[in-house]
């Protein structure tokens, strides 16, 4: 089959599944007598296939361009797919529980790619691993007992640089919180305040932040379930707009206490 990749075993190994050009295949483990697992569909397209241990089903990734996607399974038998999650987060490495009751992927669901665990029923979720980085790349034990992933580290923090006076090129750290990642921070017009958006890995949303312009007194300025995103501050240094991600992203304004 021409462009096949991500192949995936049946359990008694005499089928395989594979994503090429956008739809799932089902073949014999030869690759013999290759047949359609899913309809091409125009703006999504198939990847990353695992059966069920019974054999009888296919989960699998709805893809659109860029990185999100949501988890969906297909019936070997018929074909038929319905969809398990309805987040719009990147999702990706899907792993079924041996009771077949479960299924395992790393998503950013909230908002950072953490191991979550999907009833494979309703798709409830729970997560499975949070903190600060992102975890990736997960496998289980054949017991179902263990789960091993990749995590990938990182603690972005604020720092300044001097570019003039006494001590020009002198830097110092703003922000030194070792279990949130601060970014995008921007001075108030009036140069005392500085605004960005902070994240605690994995247990909460981007929220909108405020500190002195030397980071003391940081506190955080919009606290909701939303991401808040991307500070504008007005030009009196009172206000802020910025993005606010619900269900649809919305320009939101925040007052700023001087």
């Amino acid at each position: 089959m021409k462009n096949a990749r991500q192949p995936a075993w049946s359990p008694d190994g005499r089928q395989l599944s594979y994503s090429s050009n956008g739809t799932l295949w089902l073949s014999d483990a030869s690759g013999a007598n290759a047949r359609a697992l899913t309809r091409p569909e125009p703006t999504l397209a198939h990847h990353q296939p695992a059966f069920s241990p019974d054999g009888r089903s296919v989960a699998f990734l709805r893809r659109r361009d860029g990185p999100r996607a949501e988890l969906a399974i297909a019936e070997v038998a018929t074909g038929a797919v319905r969809e398990l999650t309805h987040e719009d987060a990147l999702v990706t490495s899907p792993v079924w529980s041996p009771d077949g009751r479960s299924i395992y992927v790393c998503s950013s669901r909230g908002g950072t790619l953490n191991v979550w665990k999907l009833d494979a029923g309703s798709g409830a979720a729970e997560r499975i691993t949070a903190g600060v980085g992102d975890d990736v790349e997960i496998d289980l034990s054949k017991d179902g007992t263990r789960l091993v992933f990749a995590t990938y580290r990182a603690n972005p923090n604020l720092r300044e640089l001097r570019l003039a006076g006494p001590n020009a090129g002198a830097t110092r750290w703003l922000t030194t919180d070792s279990v949130r990642g601060e970014s995008y921070p921007r001075f108030s017009p009036d140069g005392r305040r500085i605004a960005y958006f902070s994240t605690r890995y994995g247990a909460e949303p981007e929220r909108l932040w405020v500190m002195n312009e030397d980071g003391s007194n940081a506190s955080p300025l919009v606290e909701d379930e939303s991401p808040s995103l991307m500070p504008r501050w007005t030009h009196d240094s009172q206000a802020l707009v910025y993005l606010s991600r619900m269900q649809h992203t919305q320009l939101q304004l925040a007052e700023s206490c001087a």
